[in-house]
């Protein structure tokens, strides 16, 4: 479930002003959701790289067509208004299925009427049902509602998990902010960070220790600090968890990590665990978090891996003779 924050690590590294948070927005989509997404923009902008990648968005053709319907569309500004941002998928296992179905519940200064008379003229087949805060509208692609001020709410995809979204506007009883794994998660955490992700992955196929939930959070203000609770099957299970995780900080020296830039952050992976509760946690420093990025924005602009291992900070780059790589 992991790779979904990677993936929309790009997206969600954008400036913001404003300081409204992102946990309450999970009143707006389905209990039944399995991953949560939450970016709190005015952390997020606090990031030394946030204008390097923002700009690296904005190069991109699918993100950059995200932006420009928000702005067409909704006259809101990627780069300025959004305050706020929750992303919910129905599974944890990423398909390209499940990952075309997901609802958003957004924050930003918006004009509900000038948003739907823009729908309308772009969706002129558009169609209505509910009236007011509780209207929810049908442009054939997706389905959007505007149920309270500066609130935008989207869903795509499967029928039922849109429906499941749309229901959430008539009181949170359904949503996720009442479903107790949800909610255990997010209390576990501190979700005033700029990123912060839940998963229930308890239905999942599970090889080794089993988890039932985690939620993680990130902190970019000054390089990367990254911690994840993970709630175990059992204590046995939490215990091996974490020997699983320290185990993880020998790939650090493995080549194809270091051409990720990502070397410091397995090296410092530190795990504990308490009776079933395992605690991960890790970091890099600003100058290292930098090198991660342009390696991972290289890797994203080539389409494949660089060809050789990210240098270090202190220390030259690797001469063009190559490097023996451990596939392993």
């Amino acid at each position: 479930m992991f790779n979904r924050l990677l993936l929309l690590l790009v997206f969600l590294l954008i400036p913001q002003f404003a300081a409204a948070q992102s946990a309450d927005l999970t009143q707006y989509v389905p209990g039944t959701s399995k991953v949560l997404i939450g970016a709190n923009f005015s952390e997020l902008r606090t990031s030394p790289v946030y204008s390097e990648v923002f700009a690296f968005a904005r190069a991109q053709p699918r993100l950059a067509e995200i932006m420009n319907f928000m702005q067409a569309e909704l006259n809101v500004s990627p780069e300025k208004d959004i305050q706020g941002l929750v992303l919910a998928f129905p599974e944890a296992m990423t398909t390209p299925q499940v990952n075309s179905t997901l609802s958003l519940a957004m924050r930003a200064p918006l004009d509900s009427e000038k948003v739907i008379e823009s729908a309308r003229k772009r969706f002129p087949d558009m169609k209505v049902t509910g009236e007011k805060e509780a209207a929810v509208y049908d442009v054939g692609a997706f389905k959007f509602a505007l149920p309270a001020k500066d609130v935008f709410v989207l869903g795509v995809g499967s029928e039922p998990f849109v429906e499941a979204t749309f229901a959430t506007i008539k009181g949170p009883k359904l949503s996720a902010s009442k479903n107790s794994d949800v909610v255990a998660s997010m209390s576990s955490i501190d979700t005033k960070k700029g990123l912060w992700m839940v998963g229930i992955t308890r239905e999942l196929p599970q090889q080794g220790p089993k988890m039932n939930r985690a939620g993680l959070t990130i902190d970019l203000k000054s390089g990367l600090i990254f911690k994840m609770v993970a709630d175990m099957a059992n204590k046995k299970d939490a215990e091996q968890a974490v020997k699983d995780f320290e185990g993880l900080k020998v790939q650090a020296s493995n080549p194809m990590v270091a051409m990720t830039g990502a070397a410091p952050l397995v090296s410092n992976l530190k795990a504990s665990s308490k009776k079933t509760s395992v605690t991960v946690n890790s970091s890099m420093n600003s100058k290292e978090f930098a090198l991660m990025v342009t390696q991972m924005k290289n890797i994203i602009a080539q389409g494949s891996q660089p060809m050789a291992p990210a240098p270090s900070p202190s220390k030259p780059a690797p001469s063009n003779d190559g490097v023996e790589a451990d596939f392993n």
